[in-house]
C-alpha cells in the first residue's frame, strides 16, 4: 500500500491507502524489518512509541480503521521501519 511520513522533532504523522480488511495494523521497529503479526493474537496498539503490544523488536502504533496515526516518543537520527497489514476480525488479525 502507499505510504507517506512527515516527521517533526520525535513524531511522525504516518498516513497510507487503505486496503481491503476492516481495520489495519501498524507495526514500527527501529533499526531493522518488523516482524508479521500472528493471527487470532490480541494486540494492543499504542501510538506512544514503545508503549504498544510487541510484534518481535516491533511495537503495535495503531490498529483501527482509519488510514492515519501520529506516532510520538520516537528518537532523532534513527531510522525506522514499518510494516501495515490489513486485517479482519474482532480481537486479533485475520488475514489471507
Amino acid at each position: 500500500s502507499a505510504f507517506s511520513s512527515t516527521v517533526t522533532g520525535n513524531t511522525a504523522n504516518l498516513s497510507w491507502t487503505r486496503g481491503n480488511g476492516t481495520r489495519s495494523l501498524v507495526i514500527l521497529q527501529a533499526g531493522s524489518a518488523t516482524s508479521s503479526p500472528v493471527q487470532y493474537t490480541d494486540y494492543s496498539p499504542s501510538s506512544s512509541f514503545g508503549s504498544g503490544s510487541a510484534i518481535g523488536s516491533g511495537r503495535v502504533v495503531y490498529f483501527n480503521s482509519s488510514n492515519t496515526v501520529l506516532v510520538t516518543n520516537l528518537q532523532p537520527s534513527t531510522t525506522y521501519f514499518y510494516r501495515i497489514v490489513e486485517a479482519n476480525g474482532a480481537n486479533g488479525p485475520v488475514y489471507d
